[in-house]
């Protein structure tokens, strides 16, 4: 498609871009992948070799492959022009190596021994990229508690400080990076249980922790993982007023939009779809705070919103504005067209 998306994104100024498919990268689709960066992304996130879990999934040894893959996608996404990287995430509570967790869980790790290990992760793992990653998420979705065995034991151990202390080493491992904290369900201040998505809680948690960190100099950017239900979309008032909220730049780290709860004809649920992309890309782009915009992945049956462990997904999920074959839908001609609107004016 003559164009893309990366034409009209680099003329406002975006950032847009796309985390890596791990499935498609080692795939036969790859080749098909890389076109889709080539076309559409100015920018990627780096993400399923840093995950802890696959990091250091022994006590003290770095995963050969975690390495490899990492630095195959950089290099290719390289070979296409992109060297504006994100690497996602440092510290994720709850996702920690099972020797970690258990550790926590059983109180065998007491707090200066904790402290240590996260500070020695995040000085490993920037020590090794930094020169090739320029951005980082520090630290993912704190404070949350899914189950009694995946919560946020850092908290529990070490305090909600955890997360300052996470920023001051990455500050220190790397000045000139930029730094961002994560979440989801911070783009918008309505109750899920409500007719909007967003969460108020959330926002103000988002608010009190960014106020701290900018007070210190240790943050450069929130991240809005912005996983939307078609269903229930966010209205677009509350998510400019929110972005702008938060008084630093603004990323959607991880946009997608689910259709499993949408009935009705294929072409009827794309076209909502679509109206949904386009409604919170603009919603970014008015807020005058957002500097950038990275889709969790592409490809319907690749997302993650399709696989059979995710009990948030669906087989009825068609989240990507690609379809299972890679090729356009309706969402992705609607953004193209109004990315192009707004960089003509």
């Amino acid at each position: 498609m003559p164009g893309g998306l990366r034409e009209p994104a680099n003329r406002i100024g975006l950032r847009l871009g796309s985390a890596v498919p791990w499935m498609l990268f080692n795939g036969p689709q790859r080749q098909a992948m890389l076109d889709v960066f080539a076309r559409d992304f100015n920018q990627a996130t780096i993400h399923n070799g840093f995950y802890w879990t696959e990091w250091e999934p022994q006590a003290g040894q770095v995963s050969e492959r975690a390495l490899d893959q990492t630095r195959r996608e950089i290099a290719a996404l390289r070979a296409i022009g992109i060297t504006d990287l994100r690497g996602h995430p440092l510290i994720f509570p709850g996702y920690e190596p099972q020797w970690l967790a258990e550790g926590m869980r059983a109180g065998k790790l007491r707090k200066p021994r904790l402290a240590e290990i996260m500070q020695q992760h995040i000085r490993q793992v920037m020590g090794l990229f930094g020169a090739d990653i320029r951005e980082w998420v520090v630290v993912n979705e704190p404070y949350r508690f899914y189950s009694p065995t995946q919560g946020d034991y850092f908290k529990l151990i070490l305090g909600e400080e955890y997360v300052d202390l996470a920023f001051e080493t990455a500050r220190d491992a790397d000045p000139a990076a930029r730094l961002l904290l994560n979440d989801w369900d911070n783009h918008g201040t309505r109750g899920l249980n409500g007719a909007y998505e967003g969460s108020t809680e959330t926002v103000e948690r988002n608010k009190a922790i960014v106020q701290r960190l900018s007070a210190k100099g240790l943050i450069d950017g929130i991240g809005l993982q912005v996983h939307v239900n078609a269903a229930r979309p966010p209205r677009r008032q509350d998510m400019i007023d929110t972005m702008r909220g938060y008084g630093l730049p603004v990323h959607l780290t991880e946009l997608d939009v689910t259709l499993k709860d949408v009935p009705g004809a294929p072409a009827q649920r794309y076209e909502k779809q679509a109206q949904v992309y386009v409604d919170v890309i603009e919603a970014a782009l008015e807020s005058g705070v957002c500097e950038s915009i990275c889709v969790w992945e592409f490809g319907d049956r690749y997302s993650w919103l399709e696989q059979a462990w995710n009990q948030y997904g669906s087989p009825d999920a068609d989240p990507t504005w690609l379809d299972d074959d890679l090729q356009p839908k309706p969402a992705y001609e609607a953004v193209r067209r109004a990315l192009t609107a707004w960089a003509d004016r």
